[in-house]
């Protein structure tokens, strides 16, 4: 709703607010892939995780209808064209609110602690964990829950390294190279057309192939999968520059979001893993912290390569952050 009055009312501060809400509203969305490897077995997280990631296709695909009927709002009714993409915004965050309030039975917390507790505990005991305690109630009984180490202590072990920085720097340079794309592609001659559905295919490779993902996290292991990601993100950086040609542009596109989507959901299977018991909101929303200042880091720095060295700045940098 800011949105809409900042567009109607040309105000760049509640355009701001509005982003900044948004952007919490989305830190809570991108732990439901946590929240569905936690209460799933740990042989079945990569394929849950991957499965989540995956959902993101449906939005990839209606948003081009999404789109569509957003033009059939701004001409039915004489609206505002940047309006509309905050009412459909309101329209479909609504819709999600209610499926989750409806839909999302039981908590998943209260499954959680139904998994972790032994035979021997009754209803409205206290399962006991390592570190200093306080009471949480959920279905069942009353439950602890843990505050032990600090997070630097947590982030300090070798494979919770790996994957953050995994996910971090799959999202540095994604961002890097996915944003300034329009740009280029402009200076090449190509049109509004061509851009979204650039943009489109970047968007199912991060997405489709997500289940494949799960499966070869689990089957091959995580670290090796993240590697695979590496390389593929190093050969799109290496090949950005030379990329001129419609079909090179969309098959790179599709290659950088499946680059990232390999470092992201093998990355977060392996966090899913080195969470320790308790903690995972904690961990994970500073994992999430990590991840987003990066992508920020991306945006900014992007243009500013761009205009120093074409698309070959952010190719290198790519390359190189990601070696």
């Amino acid at each position: 709703m800011l949105g809409v009055l900042a567009v109607w009312g040309s105000n760049l501060w509640l355009l701001l607010a509005s982003a900044a809400l948004m952007g919490l509203a989305r830190s809570a969305a991108e732990q439901a892939r946590f929240v569905a490897a936690e209460v799933h077995p740990p042989a079945k997280r990569d394929n849950i995780i991957g499965l989540i990631v995956f959902a993101g296709t449906f939005g990839a695909v209606g948003g081009r209808g999404a789109a569509q009927f957003g033009s059939w709002l701004r001409v039915s009714f004489g609206l505002n064209e940047f309006a509309v993409v905050y009412l459909l915004a309101i329209g479909l965050l609504a819709i999600a609110l209610v499926c989750n309030q409806l839909l999302l039975r039981p908590d998943p917390l209260t499954l959680r602690w139904k998994a972790e507790a032994s035979p021997e505990v009754g209803s409205g005991a206290v399962i006991k964990v390592a570190g200093e305690e306080s009471g949480v109630t959920v279905a069942g009984g009353t439950h602890a829950l843990p505050r032990g180490r600090s997070l630097a202590e947590i982030f300090s072990a070798p494979d919770m390294q790996i994957a953050v920085t995994a996910i971090a720097i799959g999202q540095l340079v994604m961002t890097m190279l996915m944003v300034i794309t329009p740009l280029h592609m402009n200076i090449c001659g190509y049109d509004t057309l061509n851009v979204s559905t650039a943009l489109a295919v970047h968007t199912l490779g991060m997405f489709a192939l997500s289940p494949l993902t799960g499966w070869m996290s689990r089957q091959f292991g995580r670290v090796p999968v993240i590697c695979a990601g590496a390389v593929v993100l190093m050969a799109c950086g290496l090949l950005a520059p030379y990329a001129v040609a419609l079909s090179a542009l969309y098959f790179g596109m599709f290659a950088l979001g499946y680059g990232w989507n390999l470092c992201h959901v093998a990355g977060s299977a392996l966090l899913a893993q080195m969470v320790p018991e308790g903690e995972g909101g904690r961990v994970q929303g500073a994992a999430e912290f990590i991840t987003s200042i990066t992508a920020g880091i991306g945006s900014l720095s992007s243009g500013a390569l761009f205009a120093w060295r074409g698309f070959s700045g952010p190719g290198a940098a790519g390359l190189m952050l990601s070696a």
